[in-house]
């Protein structure tokens, strides 16, 4: 199963980003909100360009989403770590 990370800056402030988060979530039901801007979705059927598609309709021009294939990592005390190792 391959793990993805996607991470953003939300630029707008005040916008509701609710279907953003709905969308990240829908996208696999393995999913863990590691970190204030960063997640982490496992999925067999899913590409790092499906991901991105399927969240840029949910954020404004300036906004940022960067989703990368998971390969080689390391990390500092990031909680969950056994879960990105599954």
């Amino acid at each position: 199963m391959t793990t993805f990370l996607i991470t953003y800056d939300l630029l707008k402030p005040g916008k509701d980003y609710t279907n953003l988060f709905k969308t990240i979530e829908s996208l696999s039901r393995i999913y863990w909100h590691g970190m204030q801007n960063v997640w982490f979705v496992k999925s067999n059927q899913l590409s790092a360009d499906s991901i991105r598609d399927a969240l840029s309709v949910h954020v404004d021009a300036n906004d940022i989403i960067f989703v990368a294939e998971l390969g080689n990592w390391a990390s500092w005390h990031l909680t969950g770590w056994e879960w990105i190792n599954q």
